[in-house]
């Protein structure tokens, strides 16, 4: 782990790679339909702006700007935010205008105004860091008065699941056992439960609004496992959305998707 308990700084070389081939897998792509989608479902319809968080490989932040936000993406990761200013290169110049790219980390957001962001996304962002105080109170403090904070992590209620449903049974009874995933093919990393980052950001004044789960049923599957066929994958993110929209489901997805807003 590095310094001030930072995990990705000291792998970000890998890390950062790894990241962009599993975006751009259908894995991946059900991963980032269903975040999208719960967003969108919380969200409201304005022109505001979105602060995302280690979103530097930018694909959250163009879809929020085609739905007319404005995005400023903080990321500490230089090769990341390449990998983003390559693909709002792309774009036209109306849709490209709406995204900003700033290296920061997110726990001080100091190019940022007080009050002046509508929403921050702190989408597997947190998983990297020991210490999660900084984000909220940093989101806190350029959030409006009306506003919400996005997070996305690992769900420890899962944590033996995918290693059981592939069949690795001693794995995943170590999981079980002590808490954590023995011989993870992934980064050691910090699992915050929601019921700590509620508590937490509590302590800044935000209260949860909505809740999901994200990758019931297709954690445990490879890419090649999950259907091409549109009309089968169209079910499946279906069965996926609704899964992770209510109990027993959500609560033994890989990810939950928490949304706070600012109040009381």
């Amino acid at each position: 782990m590095g310094a001030c308990g930072d995990a990705w700084a000291p792998s970000a070389d890998l890390l950062g790679p790894a990241y962009a081939r599993h975006a751009e897998s259908v894995l991946g792509r059900v991963r980032f339909e269903l975040v999208s989608s719960q967003l969108l479902e919380v969200f409201p319809r304005t022109e505001g702006h979105v602060v995302d968080v280690g979103g530097g490989f930018g694909e959250q932040a163009i879809m929020l700007a085609r739905e007319g936000f404005r995005v400023t993406v903080c990321d500490p990761d230089p090769a990341m935010l390449a990998m983003a200013k390559s693909r709002i290169q792309t774009l036209e110049e109306a849709l490209a205008s709406r995204v900003v790219l700033v290296p920061d980390d997110g726990r001080r957001l100091e190019s940022l105004g007080a009050g002046e962001c509508d929403a921050v996304l702190l989408h597997s962002v947190l998983m990297y860091f020991q210490d999660v105080r900084p984000f909220f109170e940093a989101a806190s403090r350029v959030l409006k008065s009306t506003a919400r904070v996005s997070v996305l992590s690992t769900n420890p209620r899962s944590i033996a699941m995918r290693s059981a449903l592939q069949r690795r049974w001693d794995e995943a009874l170590t999981a079980m056992q002590h808490g954590d995933e023995a011989q993870s093919r992934y980064l050691p990393t910090w699992t915050h439960d929601r019921d700590t980052l509620v508590d937490v950001a509590a302590e800044f004044g935000f209260v949860p609004e909505a809740e999901f789960g994200v990758r019931v049923f297709t954690d445990h599957l490879e890419d090649t496992d999950v259907p091409h066929d549109p009309a089968e994958l169209a079910a499946l993110m279906e069965l996926e959305r609704l899964a992770g929209s209510r109990d027993p489901y959500r609560s033994v997805a890989r990810l939950y998707h928490l949304v706070l807003r600012r109040g009381g």
